[in-house]
């Protein structure tokens, strides 16, 4: 089960978001990377895997499991306290059958299961 304190993997999130949302800062060609800006967890969460992966492919976060970046997907659309993005959590790979693989980790089950659990919280 996930944590509501801080932990290593709340730092995780947030380098994962400035991996996929931030645009280089730097015109050195070696560190600039193609442009994630405007992307909502949501969004990339209906990714197929391969869809994902071409998406992070080039960035920091390149040679993370994809099973890893799907838990950080779930745990920021439960933090974001928006229950209409609960849906999204259900639909990875846009439900396409094998689409999301990646999903079907333990890892991923439960982050996906603390998120709905925490959006159906914050509904009440």
């Amino acid at each position: 089960m996930v944590s509501r304190t801080a932990t290593p993997v709340d730092v995780y999130v947030v380098l994962v978001q400035l991996a996929i949302a931030t645009p280089p800062l730097t015109s050195d060609p070696v560190w600039n990377g193609p442009i994630r800006d405007g992307l909502s967890a949501a969004h990339l969460g209906q990714q197929s895997d391969d869809e994902l992966h071409d998406r992070i492919n080039g960035s920091a976060i390149t040679f993370v499991p994809l099973s890893r970046v799907r838990r950080n997907l779930a745990i920021v659309i439960g933090n974001s306290g928006d229950r209409e993005l609960a849906g999204a959590l259900d639909r990875p790979g846009r439900s396409v059958k094998n689409a999301a693989r990646s999903t079907l980790t333990p890892a991923v089950q439960d982050a996906i299961a603390w998120a709905k659990q925490r959006l159906s919280h914050e509904s009440r």
